[in-house]
């Protein structure tokens, strides 16, 4: 049984069995009753996809409407430093913002339900 698993076990306070992981891309996320959707992160994945997740949306949604004579002075780490300021769950949460917190074998993992 992966750490990841029964930290969201903990988390959730359900049996470990009630919970099955699945893949889409690159990554990986778990399910609880057959539709509930959760990722799982240490503290160095949770990093990495929350960067990941603000340059998307830098890329995707901000700079487009900053005109192109300007861009260059659109500071994208001080941008990312600052939406830290809101908490990670708002970023890897879409589903209600919130972040999860559980403590297996001394290493903290992040839970974040994602439908």
């Amino acid at each position: 049984m992966s750490n990841k698993i029964i930290a969201l076990a903990e988390a959730l306070n359900i049996k470990e069995g009630a919970i099955e992981e699945a893949t889409y891309g690159d990554g990986s996320y778990f399910e609880v009753d057959g539709g509930l959707e959760y990722v799982v992160y240490d503290e160095y994945e949770r990093e990495s996809a929350f960067v990941e997740a603000i340059e998307s949306y830098i890329d995707d949604c901000l700079l487009p409407e900053v005109p192109e004579h300007v861009r260059n002075y659109f500071d994208d780490k001080k941008f990312i430093n600052d939406c830290r300021y809101d908490g990670y769950g708002h970023t890897l949460s879409p589903h209600d913002g919130h972040e999860l917190e559980e403590v297996v074998e001394g290493e903290w993992y992040y839970i974040y339900r994602t439908n």
